[in-house]
């Protein structure tokens, strides 16, 4: 006898078949606005197979037309699923993503049409609904503890598992989801979202009851494998009807989540407390038995011995330590993830264990497969088990290799997952923090940049016009198809910095990404590349949206050296976020800034810093003897602008520019001058500084307007570019 949950799903999803559309998909992002009113120049998504181009991610503000052939690839692809029930459900959920993600649905007479929602995600929305019945319960989870637990780790060692452990952390919290599902009787179509250490399901209203058990019941888990480092807090909220103002329930379970967070493992009983953390471990506690990565001590069983190069120092890992190793090894040249949902069987892990068995212990078997002549055998070799394949970096060219697959294969299951996968290598190994910093340009540091969208919680609270639970889903995905998917193509790109410095090498040689995904990042490389980085990143996300004004992004980006701790360097870039989202108002915008070299500027200025440290730059290449005695006298400005401008802040004062660094500046600029008569170029660049520079002092805002603002950092930027070891 068949599921009742997963009958009424796939009979939903049978149904929106025939709602595709012809009419052309908006941007979800129209209708994020101050008001109630979509924004007035609407932008269109053009209907394709989805893939990392930009023609499919990026909208459009023609209205397009939606290919006739796409509707026949379609329904060619729903022929050849499976008849058992659940191995059709989930192939019709991938389909659906695949061809109808930027295609717009056809309701009948009893609904209203949606513009901005895509057949994919009204059929998925509607389906989960479905197979949890009348009445409906939003579960949502959230993963504490993740910084420390991927950056509380040995810096020497910290290059080597910072991306397994990334990696690790996004299968957790989907197998997390998983389990809850599994415990409420629920198919995969009921997962609305999982990234960023958090995820959203649908399950029976009737699952209330169970939060609590569910709460103990992974609580024990995560405390047995994880030593108490990770927790997952849990909220739910009734659905009262397809109607519910789901913005408003969204924020109820976020509260109920935060709520649980602040009393972690508080479900516990104290027998369990009191064995799990107060009662002496029964090993001896010395460094022999210490986990050279992340500082775990316990019994000596659960421990390796390190592989290292000749010549170096083998340290002893953990299970977890090892297997996140290997882990963030193997990704940095898969093309495949093959997921299977085993029976969970938690009581089977009961001390620190590998990755991988703790994902399975939850319900979730992961491998890696490097290439297609793998991935068959890996197929091959399981062919009475659903295994759900996902291609981690999707071009158009992989298109044919998934109809060819979900064409030969018809028990599995075929997606795309777009991952940002970015790790520089070296001999065949992952460069080390300090390798990334001899590589930089100039001064030899590292840097760390930490960027997310300003608001979201706003955005998705009370700027989202009509808060239905599918426009939620729609701008969920949204975001996550930017930051999971698109960052990882703008990390790889080497125009970036090519016209700037003629690079010699890709900027993915040089960039670390620990994470990306919902609406974050986090990325380690050569402080040289990455200010570029982050600006390519805030520009695109601008297109992405249709230049939403109230859609932006802030970013902190610090430098550190070779040996700097990088938990403490994860703190510090984390800070500078912060500083960056303190920018003033200016235009009724607020954040959508970047903090560089202990400095805010606003992305609206950064063209004109940039313009600035190019001309700099350009003057240096071109062997110019005054370029540094020049790049002094702009940070010696800037100093005394700032000085003069914190003592009128002190005082009490309205903030001025005025003060004596103007005519200073304007004697020292006019000797520069008078020193090079005969540099064109040199005379070209003075004079605009001398235009710019002593001009707009009063306009409302510092870091928008104002050259010396730009003009110290471009100096300082330059500056650090052209210093050699010593200096």
């Amino acid at each position: 006898m068949s599921d009742p949950p997963v009958i009424g799903a796939l009979k939903s999803m049978t149904n929106s078949v025939e709602a595709w559309s012809t009419t052309p998909l908006e941007s979800i992002f129209n209708q994020i606005s101050p008001s109630t009113e979509p924004t007035s120049a609407p932008y269109f998504l053009q209907a394709q197979r989805f893939s990392l181009s930009e023609t499919a991610l990026f909208p459009v503000s023609e209205r397009p037309q939606v290919p006739a052939d796409l509707h026949t690839e379609f329904r060619q692809a729903l022929d050849q699923c499976s008849k058992e029930p659940s191995t059709h459900l989930a192939q019709m959920l991938s389909i659906f993503q695949d061809y109808a993600w930027a295609v717009g649905y056809q309701s009948n007479a009893d609904e209203a049409i949606d513009p901005v929602v895509s057949l994919y995600d009204y059929a998925r929305t509607k389906a989960s609904l479905a197979a949890a019945g009348k009445q409906a319960l939003l579960v949502g989870g959230d993963i504490s503890g993740v910084q420390d637990f991927i950056y509380t780790i040995a810096a020497s060692r910290a290059a080597k598992s910072l991306r397994g452990r990334s990696f690790y952390l996004q299968m957790l919290t989907e197998a997390l989801a998983g389990w809850v599902l599994a415990q409420a009787g629920m198919p995969s179509s009921n997962l609305l979202y999982s990234g960023g250490g958090r995820f959203y399901a649908i399950v029976p209203a009737a699952c209330a009851a169970h939060i609590a058990q569910w709460r103990r019941e992974l609580g024990q888990f995560l405390l047995n494998v994880h030593d108490g480092e990770l927790y997952v807090a849990l909220g739910a909220a009734t659905i009262v009807d397809a109607n519910h103002d789901f913005g408003a329930l969204f924020r109820a379970v976020n509260d109920h989540v935060t709520a649980d967070k602040r009393r972690r493992f508080a479900t516990l009983d104290s027998q369990t407390i009191q064995a799990s953390l107060f009662t002496p471990r029964g090993h001896r506690g010395n460094e022999e038995d210490r986990c050279a990565t992340c500082g775990y001590m316990g019994p000596t069983q659960l421990f390796v011995t390190e592989q290292v190069d000749p010549g170096e120092t083998a340290g002893k890992l953990c299970l977890l330590c090892e297997s996140t190793i290997k882990l963030g090894f193997s990704l940095h040249d898969a093309q495949f993830i093959c997921i299977s949902r085993p029976a969970s069987k938690l009581s089977t892990v009961t001390r620190r264990a590998s990755s991988k068995d703790i994902l399975a212990a939850l319900g979730t078997q992961v491998e890696i497969c490097f290439d297609q002549k793998e991935l068959r055998s890996y197929l091959n070799r399981h062919p009475d088990q659903l295994i759900h394949v996902q291609i981690i970096r999707p071009f158009t060219g992989d298109l044919k290799l998934l109809t060819e697959l979900r064409s030969q294969y018809r028990q599995h299951v075929f997606s795309f997952r777009p991952i940002v996968n970015v790790t520089p290598k070296k001999n065949g190994a992952v460069k080390s923090f300090d390798q990334l910093a001899d590589a930089s340009r100039g001064i030899k540091r590292f840097g760390v940049l930490r960027m997310d969208v300003d608001d979201l919680g706003d955005i998705f609270g009370y700027s989202l016009a009509k808060s239905s639970l599918a426009r939620i889903s729609s701008l969920s995905a949204a975001f996550s198809r930017f930051f999971e998917g698109w960052v990882g193509e703008i990390c790889r790109d080497q125009q970036i910095v090519t016209s700037i410095y003629q690079a010699d090498q890709a900027p993915s040689e040089q960039i670390y990404s620990v994470y990306s995904g919902g609406d974050d990042l986090f990325v380690v490389g050569g402080w040289d590349v990455l200010p570029h980085i982050a600006n390519r990143i805030q520009h695109d996300l601008q297109r992405y949206t249709g230049y939403n004004r109230l859609i932006h992004v802030s970013a902190g980006l610090s430098l550190h050296t070779k040996k700097f701790p990088l938990y403490q360097a994860a703190k510090l870039a984390h800070n500078a976020l912060d500083n960056a989202k303190d920018a003033p108002l200016r235009q009724e915008i607020r954040k959508n800034a970047l903090e560089f070299l202990d400095q805010t500027i606003a992305w609206e200025a950064y063209p004109a810093l940039v313009d600035w440290h190019q001309r700099l730059w350009h003057l240096y290449q071109a062997e110019q003897g005054m370029v540094r005695s020049l790049l002094q006298v702009l940070m010696e400005l800037y100093s005394q602008y700032q000085e003069h401008s914190q003592k009128h802040q002190k005082s009490g004062n309205h903030q001025t520019a005025y003060g004596p660094w103007i005519w200073r500046g304007k004697y020292q600029l006019a000797r520069i001058r008078d020193r090079h008569p005969n540099d064109q170029e040199l005379k070209d660049l003075l004079v605009d500084m001398d235009t710019s520079l002593f001009s707009n002092f009063d306009k409302p805002h510092r870091i928008s307007l104002r050259t010396i603002e730009q003009l110290g950092l471009a100096a300082r930027w330059t500056q650090l570019l052209i210093r050699e070891q010593g200096d």
